[in-house]
């Protein structure tokens, strides 16, 4: 352990329960043991924290040391990472969900690579699919599904492609501590917190890839689900179109992606039917310009002249 640089592991859990044997299993089975734990629970109903709880001990003898927290409210993702980042002590921080798990080699692998490419501020790999009945060990990575099929980009190219595209795993990342004095904590006013980081590093830092899979990404109905809904959407979007905008004046191709996002953002509006959301995306494209496609101005008509027709039909029934 001597010499081997510490990494902070910082976990966060909500309604996990079903999920953290196989995420602390993963932990306990890395073949890297200079880490210190830092476990978050954001006030979960569903005994998540307790079911932690039972692995504390373990934890503690194994790695330096192992800090367990509740919030006694929920604070949301953003804000607990940046509440663990300023606490923890590693030169290295590897984050990972409560849903999600590791392989046994992952951490070292990780380290590893920063130590033979130390101009890396952060460093991302690959990783595999699995679903709820997806546990640990994972022995046959080929039954699962790999997020990427073909070795990635890192360094300058990185930035242009991420601008496009939001790719990056993020249970697959580690990350030097010393990027966050450089460039900041994570934005708790966007919900796509890990693009706007990522976005951040290839800008003013750098960016390296590990062509091994190094966790299992585990894909939830219940997520899917969740991301469907109107209310999720629309926030979802909100975000996705403020990050473009910081970005717009940086990126080669930032009018035309922002237009794209832009389009699609409307042409979905007008089947959730939420007005404000609406004004919201047509002040935007007036505020930076932006074109609207003819379909979605004819989408716009006919929102609008539904809107009239119901405003009428109810103003009859008033009177009535």
């Amino acid at each position: 352990m001597q010499g081997e640089p510490l990494v902070s592991f910082l976990v966060i859990s909500y309604k996990h329960k079903k999920y953290i044997d196989d995420c602390f299993e993963s932990i306990l089975a890395q073949t890297y043991t200079n880490m210190e734990i830092l476990y978050l629970d954001d006030m979960s109903d569903d005994g998540t924290f307790e079911k932690a709880c039972e692995y504390k001990v373990r934890l503690e003898e194994k790695f330096r040391k192992a800090i367990f927290i509740k919030n006694n409210s929920n604070l949301g993702v953003v804000r607990n990472l940046n509440k663990l980042i300023e606490i923890c002590e590693g030169e290295y921080i590897k984050f990972l969900a409560a849903d999600d798990f590791l392989l046994s080699d992952s951490v070292e692998k990780l380290v590893n690579f920063m130590s033979e490419f130390p101009q890396h501020d952060m460093v991302y790999s690959n990783g595999v699919e699995g679903n709820e009945d997806t546990h640990f060990p994972v022995t046959i990575l080929n039954d699962l599904g790999y997020i990427y099929q073909e070795k990635q980009l890192s360094g300058i190219l990185l930035f242009e492609a991420l601008y496009a595209r939001d790719f990056i795993l993020a249970p697959g990342v580690i990350v030097k501590k010393t990027i966050y004095e450089k460039i900041g904590l994570y934005d708790e006013k966007l919900g796509a917190e890990d693009w706007d980081f990522f976005l951040r590093v290839a800008k003013e830092g750098s960016i390296g890839y590990l062509d091994e899979v190094t966790v299992v990404y585990r894909r939830l109905k219940s997520s899917l689900s969740h991301s469907s809904k109107p209310e999720k959407r629309i926030s979802m979007k909100k975000s996705e179109l403020m990050i473009l905008e910081k970005y717009k004046d940086i990126a080669k191709q930032g009018k035309e992606r922002m237009e794209c996002s832009l389009n699609e953002a409307l042409s979905d509006s007008f089947h959730i039917g939420n007005n404000e959301y609406i004004v919201y995306l047509y002040l935007y494209a007036k505020k930076n310009r932006l074109r609207i496609t003819m379909r979605n101005r004819l989408k716009q008509m006919l929102h609008f002249f539904k809107i009239i027709k119901l405003f009428d039909f109810f103003s009859h029934e008033a009177k009535g």
